[in-house]
């Protein structure tokens, strides 16, 4: 515990957003995570996962402050380097402080839980995003030729927000804004303003099949005309 009282847990600043109930394969092999987990299986406690930024030349950047707790669900030693993890997510939390203890990385932190989950807005707004979320999943499907996901859409309305801010398809900066907002209504509308623009491209890439700009030699190679 902190001065303050808040927790303290280590962190995993990685490339990628967990949302509560999403499940986190891991292949660690860097040491300072590879202690990180010994000691959450050691504790019994979780561990945090936060996305990182990128780092200027020469110095270290803190990771971004929202982020979620991770708990361990399975443990396998590839070898005494090496090995994979199986992590669920839980509760969201914001860090109010980061620390170095040698090549872990730990923060305070408090609870920053989904507001305003009974809100009246709920049920409308979760009714009209389902549809859409099965539509952008069967384009994916129809223009990947396989499906993204074999898990079913959720009924439940917070379990429906963090579903389709895993499956989207966008950048981690997106994600991280989705993770970022206080309420489940913004967070729902958030995601159809989302899918109705990734529906768009999608679409767009579909087209273009068979319509491609051929492709030109050059002395750096074969470049398309477009």
């Amino acid at each position: 515990m902190s001065s303050t009282t808040q927790p303290i847990i280590p962190v995993l600043p990685l490339n990628t957003v967990l949302f509560p109930g999403m499940v986190l394969p891991l292949e660690v092999r860097n040491p300072g995570e590879r202690q990180v987990i010994n000691l959450c299986l050691d504790s019994d406690m979780p561990f945090g996962v936060v996305l990182g930024r990128p780092a200027p030349l020469g110095f270290e950047a803190l990771p971004h402050q929202i982020g979620t707790a991770a708990y361990i669900t399975n443990y396998e030693p590839l070898d005494e380097h090496h090995v994979k993890v199986r992590a669920v997510g839980s509760e969201r939390f914001m860090v109010t402080h980061f620390y170095r203890q040698g090549e872990i990385m730990t923060a305070a932190v408090i609870p920053y839980p989904i507001q305003e989950t009974e809100d009246p807005r709920v049920r409308t707004l979760a009714a009209q995003l389902r549809p859409l979320v099965q539509t952008y999943l069967d384009a994916l499907e129809t223009l990947f030729g396989q499906p993204l996901t074999t898990e079913e859409i959720p009924e439940n309305a917070l379990a429906l927000a963090c579903f389709t801010a895993v499956v989207l398809q966008v950048p981690n900066a997106l994600k991280q804004a989705l993770l970022s907002i206080a309420t489940l209504p913004e967070m729902l509308l958030a995601e159809q303003r989302l899918i109705h623009r990734e529906l768009f491209l999608v679409y767009h890439m579909r087209d273009m099949r068979g319509h491609e700009p051929p492709l030109v030699d050059t002395p750096l190679g074969r470049v398309s005309l477009n």
